[in-house]
């Protein structure tokens, strides 16, 4: 990449631009339509997230070695899709898929104290037994190895 688009600060390939725009003054359409889309910076990482990141210590190991089990014990929903296993990740390569037909969210209903049975999960973790929040995100999690003082951080 060795061209930076004033427009939106997006780095890109001068041969990438517009066929209608010259070399000194190149425009693009694939990153911003041409300044027609701006978005806004992203925020900054919180404090405790970026710890864990820059961190070497033993909770920043911890957090880097299950950081998908993190993600999602604490999600609210959960997607779900009927898959295309003919581009499957079976002949290697980068990972990629293709969905077939409509992607949807996973949302429980709502539990009651009837619902013995029942354990919450995704937004249900933060309503239901709320005494006992930390304990039903660890159980969400599944993973016997993620820390209490880890998901009390996130």
């Amino acid at each position: 990449m060795n061209t930076v688009y004033t427009s939106c600060g997006a780095y890109m390939w001068i041969g990438e631009r517009k066929s209608s725009s010259t070399i000194s003054r190149p425009k693009y359409q694939l990153c911003c339509g041409n300044g027609k889309s701006i978005l806004e910076p992203l925020k900054p990482f919180p404090d405790v997230i970026k710890n864990f990141f820059l961190f070497n210590n033993e909770f920043g190991r911890e957090f880097k070695k299950y950081i998908r089990t993190y993600n999602s014990a604490l999600s609210l929903t959960s997607m779900n899709a009927n898959l295309d296993h003919n581009v499957s990740n079976s002949r290697g390569g980068a990972y990629a898929y293709r969905i077939h037909g409509s992607v949807f969210h996973l949302i429980s209903t709502n539990l009651t104290s009837s619902d013995i049975s029942s354990r919450p999960k995704f937004a249900q973790i933060y309503i239901f037994d709320s005494e006992n929040e930390l304990r039903n995100r660890i159980d969400v999690a599944g993973n016997p190895n993620v820390t209490e003082t880890t998901m009390l951080a996130l």
